[in-house]
């Protein structure tokens, strides 16, 4: 009971939040209200950010949308910011809002948001206060080479930071830290690892995975960033110290995510690496994300800082030829403009995201039948075994699955269990269908092993059992004809 507790409160202050609307609102209506907040907080969040080097709403406007062409054309492991109603996006407002302030010296406020961005998303926020507070240790190394006690000494200083961050951290970070350290078995410890990283979240966690050109495009990415501060440090010697944070807080998430590389790195099968039980066991943290998600909003901001700057030489010769005073109004003509373009660019770029569901058309449609089907015509109880590519069943049926490839658990024991489940589906199929036929004995097999009501398929054409509804794309079959109790 209490590890069930400690599994819902992962997102406590996201489910407080939002949760109880879905007592008198829709789901769909839920998710408006939710997006609706989450871009405000994230375009606050974005202004904060960027106004030490880019004052001024046409630049930051442009920072913004050369950020979003920039994760429209190119990701690393995965890791997204617009697009969707999550307990991240909430953490990301909160954090772009904390290096605003960061950059500022208001260390206090520093703390408080980034507290409440680890309230709502423990990794994105623990990710984000050590990569402030690497910015912070290196920026004085020299003093702390020269006198070892300063170190110390800097931190009791900072107590009343650390007691602001600890005291607003802690509705999140207390059930993770609970869920991290709860009494486990080595073997389903090990399990639940192994099968997060090297099965389900892959793609996000295994560097082996990320293609080549994600490395090179990156690499790319991070040497223009890296160039554009060099230039923007002599340009704007004013705004030196501003861009220097950004750049060390860039280079703390390079840092981490080469780390990740490290423990990722094998040159054979994952089960024959050395040290397999601990590196995975850090490769669950995900490594990677703050250097996927922080790499091109840094790049966006120094490259539009660079190309606004009253010495750059396109807006000094071309945009701008008359004095400087006499330039204000073009440059915020040019700037809007660029914004505009960059944005209409990355809307209509056809990447995946825009259609989220991976289907054509046709199949979609016939898809959204089949959960309406069984959102009218089952009882809210029931349990449903959908087939292995389903898209937002929950969602659009309001029913259970008995398990969905895409919905993995967090926690060790959750992700043994789904395994489990996906390989019971896998060898009653597997062993079923031997004679190219599903008797009503092998469903009723089924059933009884998965405890499940009906059944969605969509190749299923040698069942016994007649359908109860059917379209062009699937079909629903009933494996139970007694109601739950």
């Amino acid at each position: 009971m209490a590890k069930k507790i400690i599994k819902k409160l992962i997102f406590f202050v996201f489910y407080c939040c939002f949760g109880p609307l879905t007592r008198f609102a829709s789901l769909e209506q839920t998710a408006v209200v939710a997006r609706v907040l989450a871009f405000i907080l994230l375009a606050w969040g974005w202004i904060k950010l960027t106004a030490p080097l880019l004052p001024g709403a046409a630049r930051q406007c442009l920072a913004l949308s050369l950020f979003l062409l920039m994760q429209a054309l190119i990701n690393f492991s995965g890791e997204w910011l617009v697009g969707g109603a999550e307990a991240k996006v909430f953490s990301y407002g909160f954090g772009f809002w904390a290096l605003g302030t960061w950059q500022e010296g208001n260390s206090r406020s520093t703390a408080l948001l980034l507290g409440l961005a680890v309230a709502f998303h423990s990794l994105v926020g623990c990710w984000l206060t050590i990569a402030v507070l690497f910015d912070y240790f290196w920026q004085r190394r020299q003093l702390y080479i020269a006198a070892p006690m300063q170190l110390p000494l800097s931190l009791l200083k900072a107590w009343r930071e650390i007691l602001i961050w600890i005291f607003c951290s802690l509705p999140g970070l207390l059930p993770s830290l609970l869920l991290l350290f709860s009494p486990l078995d080595a073997w389903t410890k090990f399990a639940g690892n192994y099968l997060q990283v090297y099965y389900r979240l892959k793609h996000h966690l295994d560097p082996m995975e990320f293609e080549t050109w994600r490395y090179l495009g990156y690499g790319i990415m991070f040497l223009v960033a890296l160039l554009a501060y060099q230039h923007l440090r002599k340009a704007l010697p004013k705004t030196a110290s501003k861009a220097r944070t950004l750049f060390n807080i860039l280079g703390a998430s390079l840092l981490i995510a080469s780390v990740g590389v490290l423990l990722g790195v094998r040159f054979s099968a994952p089960g024959e690496m050395i040290g397999l039980k601990w590196r995975i066991a850090l490769l669950k943290f995900y490594p990677f994300r703050l250097f996927d998600l922080l790499t091109p909003v840094i790049s966006s901001i120094f490259i539009t800082a660079l190309l606004t700057n009253n010495k750059f030489p396109i807006l000094k010769t071309v945009i701008c030829p008359h004095k400087m005073g006499e330039c204000d109004r073009p440059r915020r003509w040019f700037a809007h403009a660029c914004w505009s373009v960059l944005f209409a660019i990355g809307l209509f770029i056809p990447f995946a995201d825009h259609n989220p569901s991976r289907m054509p058309d046709e199949k979609k449609e016939n898809w959204l039948e089949i959960c309406q089907w069984i959102r009218n015509s089952t009882s809210q109880d029931c349990v449903v075994i959908t087939p292995g590519n389903s898209w937002a069943f929950k969602w659009y049926a309001q029913r259970a699955e008995y398990v969905s490839v895409k919905d993995c658990p967090q926690d060790a024991p959750g992700i043994v269990e789904w395994n489990a489940r996906l390989t019971k589906l896998r060898l009653w199929k597997k062993k079923s269908y031997a004679d190219r036929y599903y008797d009503r004995k092998e469903t009723a097999t089924l059933a009884r092993q998965t405890q499940a009501d009906f059944l969605i398929a969509e190749r299923f054409d040698s069942l016994e059992i007649a359908p109860v509804f059917e379209n062009p794309g699937y079909r629903i079959y009933q494996l139970t004809t007694e109601p739950r109790e």
